[in-house]
Parts: structure tokens; C-alpha cells; sequence
């Protein structure tokens, strides 16, 4: 008897400690987001302008959310196959405080992989500005 109350009790505590480590690991964590000007991306904003509205964004979660769902529409149809690239890499945020607008874009992983850096101009409205790809 006193045999099946320990091991109920360590079942329970592993199932309790297993729980934590979940609910830790899941808890979405704000990224750090840098500073950029608007300003700088003029020529980027002429040549690839998008005219959608993606709704209020109001933090960084969101932005990156937003941006990476115009990503897959623009650039995952590859030779007619589905191609999803998108989650490959390391995303970067910035903030434009005067101009109210986020640029977010992935990173490389390594210099040795294919494709090129996704970009997207989105202010906090929701109006995207403008979204390509650099290689």
C-alpha cells in the first residue's frame, strides 16, 4: 500500500513539473525591437509598394504575426509548388516611433542558405507599406 501512494505521488509531481516546463516554454516572449527610419527605405517603398490593410498593430507579436502571413501570400508559390521558407530563419523588428511603422524582416540563418531576406513596411494602422525580398 505504502508502495502505490509513493509512486502515485511521483507520478502526480513528474505530471505537475511537466506542466510548468510546458507553460513556461510556451508563453510567447516579446522580441527586442530596434529603432529604423522610415526615410531610409524610400526607394524600396516606390518599387514595391503592397496596398493592403492588415489591421491594428499594436505590438511586436502581432507585426511579426502580419508579416509573415504577407510573406507566404507573396512568395510562396515556387515553380507552382507551395514553398515555405518563411519559418527557416531568424526574424528581426524595428520601430519607427515618429512615423508609427514596424519593418520587419528575416534573417539568414547561415550565409550558406537559399533564398533571399524577406522585408515588410507595416504601420501601426495596419496600412502595409511595402514588402519584398532581398538576396
Amino acid at each position: 500500500m505504502k508502495r502505490k501512494v509513493i509512486f502515485l505521488c511521483m507520478i502526480s509531481v513528474f505530471f505537475v513539473l511537466g506542466g510548468l516546463i510546458i507553460l513556461l516554454f510556451s508563453i510567447k516572449k516579446q522580441p527586442t525591437v530596434g529603432e529604423f527610419s522610415l526615410v531610409k527605405y524610400q526607394w524600396e517603398i516606390e518599387n514595391f509598394s503592397y496596398n493592403e490593410n492588415v489591421g491594428e498593430v499594436n505590438n511586436s507579436n502581432i507585426a511579426i504575426e502580419k508579416a509573415k502571413k504577407l510573406w507566404f501570400e507573396k512568395f510562396s508559390a515556387l515553380d507552382e509548388k507551395t514553398y515555405n521558407s518563411i519559418n527557416t530563419g531568424k526574424i528581426e523588428i524595428s520601430y519607427d516611433s515618429e512615423e508609427e511603422c514596424w519593418h520587419i524582416n528575416s534573417k539568414k540563418s547561415s550565409p550558406n542558405t537559399l533564398g533571399g531576406i524577406l522585408h515588410a513596411l507595416i504601420r501601426k494602422n495596419g496600412d502595409v507599406i511595402a514588402v519584398w525580398s532581398d538576396d
